[in-house]
C-alpha cells in the first residue's frame, strides 16, 4: 500500500500524461508523420528497395562475418540508400519525423524546465 498524497499525486500526473499524450496526437506533426509513414508503408517499390536494401546488408554482413569485406557490396548498398532517401515519399517521411522529433524535443525540454523550477 502506497502513500495516500503519493497515490493522488501520481494519478494527477498520470492524467497530465494522458492529456499531454492526446495533444501530441492531435498536433499536425504528429498527424503528419503518420500519414507520411503510412504512405510510406502503402509503396509497393518503397516496399522493394527496403527488401533488396535488407538482403544486401545481410550478405555484407556475412561477407564480413566470413573474413571476406566486399567492396561491390557497399557500393550497391550506397547506391541503394541513395535510391531510397531520393523518393520523394521517402522525403515527406524523412522530414515529417525530423519535424516530430523536434515536437517531442520541446515538450522533453518543457517537462524538464518544470521539474527544474
Amino acid at each position: 500500500m502506497g502513500i495516500v498524497g503519493v497515490d493522488c499525486m501520481n494519478e494527477e500526473i498520470e492524467k497530465k500524461a494522458k492529456e499531454l499524450g492526446k495533444a501530441i496526437a492531435s498536433s499536425e506533426e504528429y498527424k503528419r508523420y503518420v500519414e507520411a509513414r503510412e504512405e510510406v508503408e502503402r509503396d509497393e517499390k518503397m516496399q522493394e528497395l527496403f527488401g533488396r536494401y535488407e538482403q544486401l546488408r545481410d550478405e555484407f554482413y556475412q561477407a564480413l562475418e566470413s573474413g571476406q569485406g566486399n567492396e561491390e557490396l557497399l557500393g550497391k548498398i550506397d547506391a541503394l540508400e541513395k535510391e531510397i532517401s531520393s523518393n520523394p515519399k521517402m522525403k515527406e517521411y524523412m522530414e515529417a519525423e525530423a519535424n516530430f522529433k523536434k515536437l517531442i524535443d520541446k515538450v522533453n525540454e518543457k517537462i524538464a524546465e518544470g521539474i527544474q523550477e
